[in-house]
């Protein structure tokens, strides 16, 4: 059996179509986790922990030399031209107001209406948010400590 070895992850479907491509051209053999659930349900990959690029124990230096080498898509870098406007936010705090908006509407039909039911999946989706902002947070410390530790 050969073992997989994780050597990219991303949120991104750009870029992750980018780096499988370049691997592809250099006879990689990959496979990419969580790939098709993104393209179907792209909120979901945040939960989900990204996208990782697995290859074969046997070509794990040669993918991560190709990753690594200069080129094009590295110089311009286009992921670091977006800015949006939240970008200095953490993702957990960015998402707080939303989730606790639900509770509050969860929490006024319970109260006021006699609609107790619909409050549920009102809760389920909080929770489901909260959740995926939390993963999102823990993957985006992960990617600040491996920076960290690459330009040491």
């Amino acid at each position: 059996m050969v073992e997989l070895v994780p050597v990219y992850n991303s949120t991104h479907l750009t870029e992750i179509a980018v780096i499988k491509s370049k691997l592809e051209a250099g006879n990689i053999d990959l496979f990419v986790q969580n790939y098709e659930h993104a393209q179907m349900a792209h909120i979901d990959i945040l939960a989900l922990g990204g996208m990782n690029i697995l290859v074969p124990e046997s070509q794990v230096e040669e993918a991560l030399a190709i990753i690594n080498e200069p080129g094009e898509f590295l110089d311009t870098d286009i992921f670091d031209d977006y800015n949006p406007p939240w970008q200095d936010v953490p993702p957990y705090k960015a998402s707080l107001w939303p989730i606790v908006s639900i509770f509050m509407v969860a929490l006024f039909m319970v109260i006021f209406t006699d609609k107790d039911i619909l409050a549920i999946p009102l809760i389920g989706f909080a929770l489901f948010l909260y959740h995926a902002q939390t993963k999102a947070s823990d993957i985006q410390a992960r990617k600040d400590r491996h920076e960290s530790q690459r330009n040491l």
